[in-house]
């Protein structure tokens, strides 16, 4: 699936995207950002996954594009 990332909260270690394919709204939390930067306007790809406290969670996290001023970040 792909979306963009509408809220990071680096320290609080959790965001948003919003997928571009279905419209909903997935949780993303740092433990599955494989060593990704992400914040907020990023374009990635992620895996849906459900837990029982909610349906809608990003794994397997990978950025595909950053916004302009990330460009050149280590």
């Amino acid at each position: 699936m792909y979306g963009v990332v509408t809220k990071y909260f680096n320290e609080r270690g959790y965001g948003f995207i919003q997928c571009i394919t279905d419209g909903e709204q997935y949780f993303l939390h740092k433990k599955d950002l494989n060593g990704e930067y992400v914040e907020t306007g990023c374009y990635v790809y992620f895996v849906n996954f459900k837990t029982r406290r909610r349906k809608n969670n990003a794994a397997i996290i990978n950025v595909i594009e950053a916004p302009e001023h990330m460009t050149g970040r280590k």
